[in-house]
């Protein structure tokens, strides 16, 4: 209502190239190296009206119709490069088998961007007729690197084919570099568990607890780079394999995330990274492969996340903003024999997403629910695979989300995506 349609626009562009080896030097020794490199462009811009210089009454006019608008616009370059190498050893100590992980990784983020923002046109919200706006001239931000190395081992310990331990252990070094502000230098080390038990009737209870260090890219509007985020999950629940095409599980978990980001109270246009993050849920997931090749499979979760700390008042406490707390599933694939080496695999399924708010000083805004119909269809061969995805099958137009702000942001369309893979 606020915008202009040849103003608002969001243009994405995103190329990638992605190289998986693995090569079995025997029974004992496996090497793995992977590596990806993606190139993304995109160009945004909107319009919003100000009801931040006077939130009691944003109006300009003594009717009570004009508003202010605000414009913004962004032009991220970034590139970014991964590669993961890794060596597995399986081998067995008594009545206890290993497998043992130990690699490194190394992730190189670089983003060069330009913005803008100002005061736009006013417009009557009644009559809403947008004229006059122009796009300004753009700036360039400081340009933006970043850098993670990760040195980790893991062991899987199995004891009589009836109970695993996952000890796993891993040490991060991350470097921030913005143009002209010293180096930021992070260093973390992290570690796993995870305990699982055949308790008969193959079901099997688990238990796992996991810490995480993530290096968060980019920067705030003043040209300063992000914290890492950390975060610790506490996660209990059971499987059951009634017979060898079903799965079945059931899972309780808590997690806790800092350094988290999230719109600044102060200024609409930048991010910060609020205090801390508690989310608490369960999920139910379950697949069955009937004997014809054709497989059912459906998940839920409710995920209640909230806000405990912050620099924002009105939201601790609260829903965490823009985070549905139900989400649900289903997916039916079905596989068509053409050959002795080829299969055709056609799939068709739906994705309910419940709906999310977002809380400002003085009141909160709701974003309903929605759900989405995806498909796939794929080409098996032994050397090639040829996929094509396609999500939101039938073009639906929803939000996804609106916040307190004052914007609302468009779902994505129909959206359609070919892959072809070699293996050799």
């Amino acid at each position: 209502m606020a915008g202009a349609a040849d103003f608002d626009k969001l243009d994405a562009r995103v190329a990638s190239a992605t190289v998986l080896f693995d090569h079995a030097f025997n029974d004992v020794v496996t090497w793995r190296s992977n590596l990806r490199y993606i190139d993304s462009k995109t160009d945004f811009r909107e319009l919003f009206p100000d009801t931040y210089s006077n939130p009691e009454n944003p109006f300009i006019d003594e009717d009570g119709r004009v508003l202010n608008r605000l414009s913004y616009g962004v032009k991220p370059h970034d590139r970014i490069l991964t590669a993961d190498n890794s060596l597995q050893f399986d081998f067995a100590t008594g009545a206890f088998r290993h497998v043992l992980l130990a690699g490194v990784d190394y992730t190189d983020f670089r983003e060069e961007s330009s913005t803008f923002s100002g005061l736009a046109t006013p417009i009557d919200i009644y009559n809403p007729v947008s004229t006059g706006v122009t796009v300004p001239e753009y700036t360039q931000l400081p340009d933006q690197r970043t850098t993670q190395t990760g040195v980790y081992v893991q062991d899987q310990i199995r004891y009589a084919d009836r109970v695993s331990l996952v000890l796993g252990a891993r040490r991060d070094r991350a470097v921030s570099e913005t143009q002209g502000l010293p180096d930021q230098t992070d260093n973390a080390t992290t570690y796993r568990v995870g305990l699982i038990g055949d308790v008969g009737a193959n079901v099997s209870p688990y238990v796992t607890y996991t810490e995480s260090f993530l290096p968060v890219p980019g920067q705030d509007l003043f040209g300063n780079s992000f914290d890492p985020m950390r975060g610790h999950q506490v996660e209990t629940g059971v499987k059951w394999q009634p017979t060898r095409n079903a799965m079945f599980t059931a899972a309780l978990y808590r997690i806790t995330e800092t350094n988290r980001q999230t719109n600044d109270p102060d200024n609409v246009l930048n991010v910060v990274q609020t205090g801390e993050i508690e989310s608490k849920g369960i999920e139910f997931e379950g697949a069955y492969v009937f004997d014809n090749d054709f497989t059912v499979t459906a998940s839920y979760s409710h995920n209640e996340a909230e806000v405990t700390k912050s620099n924002f008042a009105p939201e601790v406490g609260q829903r965490l903003n823009d985070t549905p707390q139900d989400l649900a599933s289903l997916w039916l694939a079905k596989g068509f024999q053409l050959g002795d080496d080829t299969l055709l695999r056609a799939g068709l399924g739906g994705r309910y997403v419940g709906g999310t708010v977002s809380t400002g000083a003085a009141s909160t805004v709701r974003t309903p629910d929605y759900t989405l119909v995806d498909a796939l269809l794929e080409l098996q061969m032994p050397s090639w695979i040829f996929s094509l995805n396609v999500t939101n099958l039938f073009d639906k137009e929803y939000f996804a989300p609106c916040r307190n702000f004052g914007d609302c942001f468009s779902g994505n369309t129909r959206t359609v995506v070919g892959t072809v893979t070699y293996r050799f």
